[in-house]
């Protein structure tokens, strides 16, 4: 006896680059942009509501303990449309797909404040390592 399909055809050789992949790239060019004095990191947080939700933060080595949150996103297992909260400018996004994500997260991290919070980060990494 066989087994009838019922799921039809599946896109199994089709890859997306998730919005954590994107993050994660940010994160890594973030530190070799400052030559690991300041390091992105992403993070998973557990939620209950069935989303993934990572945050993209700034860490330092010399400053210890301490790290700085730039955002927040949320999104279902479907990937889009995901939900993303800009910490430093106090502003939420919504996207319904890959463009429409990459363009916020442009917008936030070129944005006058979260460079000032790049410059501050790196300023006093500098300071505590003389």
């Amino acid at each position: 006896m066989s087994v009838e399909n019922l799921w039809g055809d599946l896109p199994l050789g089709e890859e997306t680059r998730t919005p954590y992949t994107i993050l994660l790239e940010q994160a890594t060019l973030l530190t070799e942009m400052t030559k690991e004095a300041l390091v992105g990191h992403v993070s998973r947080i557990r939620r209950e509501e069935g989303l993934f939700t990572f945050n993209l933060e700034i860490s330092s080595q010399a400053i210890r303990r301490y790290s700085y949150r730039l955002l927040q996103v949320d999104f279902p297992p479907s990937l889009y449309p995901l939900s993303m909260s800009d910490f430093t400018n106090d502003v939420k996004y919504g996207s319904e797909n890959e463009e429409e994500f990459i363009k916020g997260l442009g917008e936030i991290l070129s944005s006058e404040k979260v460079k000032k919070v790049v410059l501050g980060l790196l300023s006093q990494s500098k300071a505590m390592t003389k």
